[in-house]
Parts: C-alpha cells; sequence; structure tokens
C-alpha cells in the first residue's frame, strides 16, 4: 500500500510503496483516501513528534474518501459511501490520510451528502469539528438555539483560517452579527462568507479594543480564538470593553497555553486532537462531544443551510503531500483550505 510516511521525529516526508493495509476492527470503516486536507498540525507533528508514540507513521488529519470495508457492528456506513471527517486517533497507526487507505470509527467520522464533492468535505472535517466544538462547549451557542436574551455582537478572533471561517458561519445561524478579526486583505474575503464586520488584527492591541467597541459599542458577550494567538486581546475585549450582564465567555483552539483564571469569563481549550483516544478521560469526553455534534452538523450539510468552505487543490498523488505541507507553512494561500488531491476513485 502507498503512502507517506515520517521515520523520525523532524525527519522528511517519504513515499513509500510496502505500507501495510489497516484491517477495520469492531465499529470502524477501512477509508480510500481520495483527498486530504492539509493542516498546521501536519507539519508540527512532523518536526515535534507531538501526539506520536512510535515510528514509522503516517500523518494527515482532513480526511474525504470512500468506504471500502466494513468492520464488526458498522449501521452507520455501506461500502461505497462518501465519508469525510477528522481523523480518529490522530498519531495512532492506520489512521493517518496520507496513505491509500486508512481507519476512521464510524460515530466519529461524517457520512458526505451528494450536494458536497469530495474535495468540499476535505475542507470540512477538523475545521469545522474545531469551531463547532469551541462554540457549543466554550461559548454556548450552537445551532438550532438562537440569539435570545444574549448580546448582539459575537466576535471571532482569526477569521480567515479554516477554523475561523467555519465559526463565522455557525454564528451566523445563531442570529449573531459577528464581527472577525483578519488583514485588511482579507477583509473582503471574510465579510463575503458571512461577517457583518472586521478589524485588523495587525494594529496594536489599543487599536484593536477600540475598534471592537466603536463597532459593537460593547453589545458582545463571547469570544472565539480561531487563531489560538489572540488570548490577550480578546480577553481584553471582554474584560474592558463589553457590557453585558450574561456571562462573559472565551473559546480558544490554544490547548497548550494555560489562562489564568478570568472573574466573570468563562475559558474553554478545545482538545480536537484528543478524539478517538478511547479510555482516557479527556479523550472520551471528546468523542462524547464529537458525537453529540455530528448529527447537527450533519444535518446542516445535507439541508444545504451550511456550505463547505473554499479549497484548492495544489498537488495530486502521494508525492504532492510535502509541497501541500511546505506551501501551508508559508501561509501562501490566504483563505483557502490547502488540499491534495490523493488518487482517483
Amino acid at each position: 500500500m502507498r503512502g507517506v510516511v515520517i521515520k523520525a521525529r523532524n525527519s522528511p516526508w517519504e513515499v513509500s510503496n510496502d505500507l501495510e493495509r489497516p484491517v477495520p476492527g469492531k465499529h470502524q470503516v477501512l477509508v480510500k483516501s481520495l483527498v486530504t486536507g492539509i493542516n498546521p498540525l501536519d507539519n508540527i507533528m512532523r518536526q515535534t513528534g507531538s501526539l506520536i508514540p512510535s515510528y514509522p507513521i503516517v500523518l494527515g488529519c482532513d480526511a474525504s474518501g470512500v468506504v471500502v470495508e466494513l468492520g464488526p457492528g458498522v449501521e452507520k456506513f455501506r461500502v461505497g459511501d462518501g465519508i469525510f471527517g477528522c481523523a480518529t486517533r490522530v498519531g495512532e497507526e492506520g489512521y493517518g490520510t496520507f496513505q491509500e487507505f486508512h481507519l476512521m470509527d464510524e460515530k466519529l467520522a461524517f457520512k458526505r451528502p451528494e450536494r458536497v464533492s469530495v474535495e468540499e468535505a476535505a475542507t470540512i472535517g477538523v475545521g469545522l469539528l474545531t469551531a463547532a466544538i469551541c462554540l457549543d462547549e466554550g461559548n454556548n451557542i450552537m445551532y438550532p438555539t438562537t440569539r435570545e436574551n444574549q448580546p448582539e455582537w459575537f466576535i471571532v478572533l482569526g477569521g480567515t483560517s479554516n477554523v475561523g471561517q467555519y465559526g463565522i458561519k455557525l454564528a451566523k445561524l445563531c442570529g449573531y452579527q459577528v464581527l472577525a478579526s483578519c488583514s485588511q486583505s482579507n477583509a473582503e474575503l471574510v465579510t463575503s462568507i458571512g461577517a457583518d464586520a472586521t478589524f485588523d488584527y495587525k494594529q496594536s492591541t489599543e487599536t484593536q479594543l477600540s475598534d471592537i467597541e466603536k463597532i459593537t459599542s460593547g453589545e458582545f458577550a463571547g469570544i472565539f480564538d480561531a487563531s489560538a494567538a489572540s488570548s490577550a486581546v480578546g480577553l481584553a475585549a471582554l474584560n474592558t470593553k463589553s457590557t453585558a450582564k450574561t456571562q462573559k465567555t472565551f473559546s480558544t483552539t490554544n490547548d497548550w497555553d494555560e489562562i489564568d483564571e478570568q472573574k466573570d469569563i468563562t475559558v474553554y481549550h478545545v482538545h480536537l486532537g484528543q478524539m478517538g483516544n478511547f479510555g482516557e478521560p479527556l479523550g472520551d469526553a471528546t468523542n462524547s462531544i464529537v458525537e453529540k455534534l455530528i448529527p447537527r452538523l450533519e444535518s446542516l450539510l445535507w439541508k444545504g443551510l451550511l456550505e463547505p468552505n473554499e479549497g484548492e487543490v495544489v498537488a495530486t498523488g502521494f508525492g504532492g503531500v510535502s509541497f501541500g505541507v511546505d506551501l501551508s507553512t508559508k501561509n501562501e494561500i490566504g483563505g483557502k483550505k490547502i488540499l491534495v488531491k490523493l488518487q482517483d476513485s
């Protein structure tokens, strides 16, 4: 079986033709990997060894393919179904998307509707789940809940990112006016996907806080930091610019830096990388959240209430993975999910 392996921490990506084809266990499916999305985590894992228990290993987090084999007890999927999502059990052998076939746990995977292409589906898994978990668990908003008795505005920091774009879309579905941070060059993109206003994250903290106050008049209680790098601005905004009388919430994709306890602010860190880590408290908690959210998110996609983010196929074949990762690291395609088409269906 073909795939892309790393043989040690910080070693290069290498195409291999002799990988062992995985066998699905109970409540698992075997997926033919057609298109994979590229994530910053891919290169972070390669460089640091984070979440990797042993080598050699095949990485890859954003799955989009077709079911080719069912394990015992599978009920949701049939052979031939389109499937996508965040690769379950990140870092474990047999689960990475950078190979011909990989495993997915039935309850942690999405069934692809016909209205969503294989390429579009590869933009969804990591980004949508990360945003949905943060908004649902951290900010207490998720469709079909509405903004009733809540401040008018919701703030997304890092609105250009794949995660941030899904955060904007989900908040809009719940009836919020959305203010998002981005560079001036990406403001048009961010408003085109639903943000009502933007501010420039490259400005000083003082200027950013002033812009937030000017645009929202303090009518916000929730902030989602999709950038994993804007905790200072987000917490300062909630502490000094929010006029909300309801509980203030701050959710972030940064799960490595601790945040001091905040008076009147509930802080939430997402731990999507723990998904599929069965038998561990944090893993089991994450699995439970994902199992709860996937049917609700699938419904939005099947009904056309939620559209996939824009992606761009930058390379084909397993040899294209290293190019895609390098392009992602350089951040040269702003606002689009970087995709690699691994093989035909």
